[in-house]
């Protein structure tokens, strides 16, 4: 597959290392390549200058989502990309891309593995569309997930999401899925008790997965729960 994306300046592989390095902090690479939802080989062959292509700026996303101490800009730049040509995405409803599909996979697995009665729907994915289960037996029938990188979240943005998506109703339980603790917070602290709808936020992380329920006029038990103990049928 060609890559979509060129380098407009050499790859400075060992200040990409270096960055990386930094990026990765205090946590050893298995928790860092876990956070940035990437694998650990491909982390420590970029660490230790190994590589000679630069990562695509996907990759770089992803990593800049992971750390707090290294910029997107200053990933962009030691890989080779202009900072001014290239602006981050921010996923805040729908469609489920590189940044959105590392959030959701773990939460689904937590699904998986719970008592509730669920399904997926599915007519083919549509853009700009939630990813969507249905529950059967609960209050709550549909169960929506939106995962946000968006780092300054408002209340605003939320509402309008909540506002403007037609298949909400009250029986909907609308989840936005992040991996940052700052959004984690903001969007947890958030009200809106005129609302009838049940909302929370879900936070991913090396360790687990976390939720809190959103403020409305409705409240609800069902809640991601981790349980690991149930595998499905498989050849081993």
């Amino acid at each position: 597959m060609l890559r979509k994306e060129y380098a407009e300046n050499p790859f400075q592989k060992e200040e990409y290392g270096r960055l990386l390095k930094l990026a990765q902090g205090r946590r050893n690479q298995k928790h860092f390549s876990e956070d940035a939802g990437l694998i650990r080989s491909y982390i420590n062959k970029y660490i230790n200058g190994m590589m000679d292509k630069p990562p695509t700026i996907g990759t770089i996303e992803k990593i800049a989502d992971a750390t707090e101490d290294v910029s997107f800009e200053e990933l962009l730049a030691a890989a080779g990309y202009d900072p001014g040509k290239h602006e981050r995405k921010e996923t805040m409803k729908g469609k489920v891309d590189d940044a959105g599909q590392y959030l959701l996979m773990p939460v689904l697995a937590s699904i998986m593995n719970s008592a509730y009665e669920w399904s997926f729907t599915y007519e083919g994915y549509q853009d700009k569309e939630p990813v969507l289960i249905e529950i059967e037996n609960a209050p709550v029938r549909k169960w929506y997930f939106i995962p946000v990188t968006k780092k300054n979240i408002t209340r605003e943005d939320i509402m309008a999401v909540l506002m403007n998506e037609q298949n909400f109703t009250s029986t909907s339980k609308v989840s936005f899925v992040t991996k940052d603790e700052k959004i984690y917070d903001l969007i947890k602290s958030m009200q809106f008790p005129l609302l009838s709808l049940y909302v929370s936020v879900i936070r991913v992380n090396g360790k687990g997965i976390e939720e809190s329920e959103i403020k409305t006029n409705q409240e609800t038990d069902l809640k991601i729960v981790e349980e690991k103990s149930k595998r499905p049928f498989s050849i081993n």
